[in-house]
């Protein structure tokens, strides 16, 4: 099948969104499908290409980093310069549908594309562009647009169960979207290495204040004299020059280490070398690294949020309440102190729900219904 995929981000850009399109871009390569991805450019940012397997075009965007997030303008620039390149690209490559990752902007440029070219299209939701899942005034003044959107798409798929029922505040037969989980690879499974003595977490995530990081360096202060802990932050972000400065009031300088944006391999090397995993996030839908934690072998503390629920439960991690640091505090004692154990078949049991076999079969059954009866 020819596709194009359409998405405002794409990796090392963004965060759950660019990753999801990016890993379902690498499987239907994978699987022989000539795929598209059309998304903005960053300067001096050169984007993930799967050593040039991944054919990428670029349209100009007003943002002009990694760290800087979305705005109205670039928004807008995407929707314009994208339909337009969008259109040349469909005409020179016999694209059969698209495929976007989010229904603002993406699912704009591939609603215009069907009423100009006829070109079928499919949504996949990704938690900012539902109405309601943030307190985003620009998404939820654009409900009604949204709503027509998903009435004209030749389907609609949602990452999780929460987002779907959110959803059906905007679109009453959003109850009709199936639910297609993340993927994710499980050659990693029970891969640890640690011989660090102190015991070592890690969160990896954009840095913003939604994600809670903040909580969790406040947790570990409670905890300080207790316990001697290595807490390493992977990702980037707008709140990061905040969180370096609760770190540094609290006096932890020497225990907590911002790593930044790191390679897939020193990531990789990172989960291994854990002993936690935590994300104490207060606004989420389905955090892709708690799955990639859970198949390196990692325990996982996180909040009772979007389908969290789902994926953790009482075998697997500890959930907490939004913004509990006391409660956060004693989860990480409970799992240094050896209180609280994993069961590594319930861990099993719980990944091999998300092979990316089962995913992409799925996409591409949708992707042929939708093509023979076009």
């Amino acid at each position: 099948m020819n596709i194009l995929v359409i998405t405002h981000e794409f990796p090392p850009v963004g965060g759950g969104t660019a990753n999801v399109a990016y890993q379902i871009v690498k499987k239907l390569i994978d699987n022989h499908h000539s795929v598209i991805v059309l998304t903005t450019s960053y300067k001096n940012t050169e984007l993930f290409n799967c050593d040039g397997k991944i054919r990428i075009e670029q349209v100009w965007s007003k943002r002009k980093s990694l760290l800087e997030n979305s705005s109205f303008i670039s928004l807008l620039s995407f929707t314009i310069l994208g339909t337009i390149r969008a259109l040349r690209i469909i005409n020179d490559n016999n694209i059969q549908l698209t495929h976007s990752f989010m229904t603002i902007p993406a699912g704009i440029l591939s609603f215009f594309i069907k009423k100009i070219k006829r070109t079928p299209y499919i949504i996949t939701l990704c938690g900012g562009d539902v109405p309601y899942h943030r307190d985003s005034r620009l998404i939820i003044s654009l409900r009604f647009a949204i709503k027509i959107i998903w009435k004209n798409a030749d389907q609609v798929v949602s990452l999780g169960m929460y987002l779907r029922d959110l959803a059906k505040k905007t679109y009453r037969e959003a109850d009709r979207f199936p639910v297609i989980w993340h993927g994710i690879d499980l050659s990693n499974v029970n891969k640890k290495s640690n011989n660090n003595s102190k015991f070592t977490i890690l969160t990896i995530t954009r840095l913003i204040e939604s994600k809670g990081i903040q909580d969790a360096i406040v947790a570990l202060s409670r905890i300080s004299n207790n316990l001697d802990f290595e807490f390493n932050i992977i990702g980037d972000g707008e709140y990061k020059n905040e969180l370096i400065k609760i770190v540094a009031d609290l006096n932890l300088n020497h225990k907590i280490n911002f790593r930044g944006f790191v390679s897939e391999s020193d990531k990789q090397k990172k989960l291994a070398e854990s002993d936690l995993f935590i994300l104490p996030t207060k606004i989420d839908v389905f955090p892709f690294v708690l799955l990639e934690a859970l198949s390196n072998g990692l325990p996982i503390i996180s909040t009772i949020c979007g389908d969290i629920t789902y994926l953790i439960d009482e075998n697997i991690g500890i959930l907490v309440e939004k913004s509990d640091v006391k409660s956060l505090s004693e989860a990480i004692l409970k799992v240094s102190s050896g209180e609280f154990i994993k069961s590594q078949s319930a861990v099993n049991n719980k990944l091999s729900q998300f092979k990316w076999d089962n995913v992409i079969s799925e996409y591409e059954s949708i992707y042929t219904g939708i093509i023979d009866n076009k």
